[in-house]
């Protein structure tokens, strides 16, 4: 089976992160002129700092000089998701369920293509969002067509104590 280069370049970044608390949220593509921009987004549990970053540069880009998968020249670019960080596989429905989220729908959903909510978690290739007004809302998994963590203002008053 011949893999393409887009293939390719995630199987090498999985393998250069493989054994650490890494995770491979995606891997993009941005032609600029005649070179390409490989940008790889990481994750992990404690949050990404710069030396993670450079960590998984320093690994990666031995693999990619010796595999060589990709057409001409190329920067290298690994960063971290941000807090709106992209939702790409199920198991991240399932890790964020509580967590504001903002989907991006395939075909409109009670008059909606765009949907902001709590995600309350996915079962069965089905997303259930609780809206702001209360409502809640099914979604087929594959009518998603970019999911992301939407930013939350942190609450003032959440662990405060009251003065009495």
């Amino acid at each position: 089976m011949k893999y393409t280069f887009i293939e390719q370049v995630n199987a090498l970044v999985r393998s250069a992160v493989a054994g650490s608390d890494i995770e491979l949220v995606d891997v993009e593509y941005i032609r600029e002129g005649k070179r390409l921009r490989v940008l790889v987004t990481i994750d992990r549990a404690s949050g990404v700092r710069i030396d993670d970053c450079q960590w998984v540069s320093d690994h990666l880009s031995p693999l990619l000089d010796a595999e060589d998968p990709i057409p001409g020249q190329y920067v290298l670019e690994v960063s971290s998701p941000g807090l709106t960080r992209p939702l790409k596989r199920e198991q991240d429905y399932h890790r964020f369920a509580g967590r504001l989220v903002k989907l991006r729908l395939a075909k409109t959903v009670r008059g909606r293509r765009v949907l902001i909510g709590t995600l309350n978690g996915l079962a069965e290739g089905v997303i259930t969002l609780t809206l702001a007004t209360g409502d809640q809302i099914t979604v087929p998994l594959e009518q998603v067509t970019h999911g992301n963590l939407e930013f939350q203002q942190p609450n003032p008053k959440r662990g405060r104590k009251q003065s009495g």
